[in-house]
């Protein structure tokens, strides 16, 4: 080995068995506005999962929002027009589609389409819960395209 690199490894092995080294304390998280130390260098830092995460009001969890009814306008009498099957995730992270089963609501068996999410609204209820509304009529259910997944796609 050259002379350099022995010195290098030298150093690194003198650094890592320093007790200051050892101990040195993880980096605090930066304040807002601060650049933080891996961010200089370039790397994202982690959030959530070091800071943890607090849901925040209109926030919904999956799993209850899975099989949640969908109605066709917030009117007190409003027709149901479907359940929420599954959720489309887009590679961004965010939600694209949400799979609807409108088949048992239209006498129609089995039939799932995809809606824009954004086509969904939350609305706030008096008794505290939330209903979720897609301004549509039964024809236009109808009338959509059946959602397949990419495997039944693939076979057709």
């Amino acid at each position: 080995m050259t002379p350099r690199i022995l010195c290098a490894l030298a150093l690194l092995a003198a650094i890592s068995s320093s007790p200051a080294a050892q101990e040195a304390p993880l980096p605090s998280a930066p304040r807002s506005g601060e650049t933080s130390e891996l961010e200089a260098v370039g790397l994202t830092p982690p959030t959530i999962l070091s800071e943890g995460h607090t849901m925040a009001s209109g926030e919904i969890l999956a799993l209850d929002f899975f099989g949640r009814s969908i109605f066709a306008s917030d009117a007190e009498n409003a027709e149901m027009i479907g359940t929420v099957e599954d959720l489309v995730i887009a590679p961004s992270g965010t939600v694209s589609s949400v799979i609807l089963d409108v088949g048992s609501f239209l006498d129609t068996p089995g039939k799932s389409i995809a809606v824009d999410f954004q086509a969904l609204v939350p609305v706030p209820r008096t008794d505290g819960e939330t209903r979720w509304v897609l301004e549509t009529t039964r024809e236009a259910l109808t009338l959509a395209p059946v959602f397949r997944r990419p495997d039944e796609a693939a076979a057709n």
